[in-house]
């Protein structure tokens, strides 16, 4: 099992922005925009957990 991490809350709610983005042009049947948006989520989600601290290393860095 991998070890929880910590994120930014703005962070995520900028990848939930984004998301909504591209569920909003998907309806709209603007499929490059919605791919775009996509793309831009997936991107962030990966730059989060490619940054994030794991629960682990902050109970090491509180004792």
């Amino acid at each position: 099992m991998a070890n929880p991490i910590v994120i930014d809350e703005d962070a995520l709610e900028e990848t939930y922005r984004d998301l909504a983005d591209a569920t909003q042009a998907a309806a709209r049947g603007e499929h490059n925009e919605c791919a775009s948006k996509a793309a831009d989520a997936k991107d962030r989600v990966l730059e989060l957990h490619d940054n994030a601290t794991t629960l682990e290393e902050i109970d090491a860095i509180d004792d």
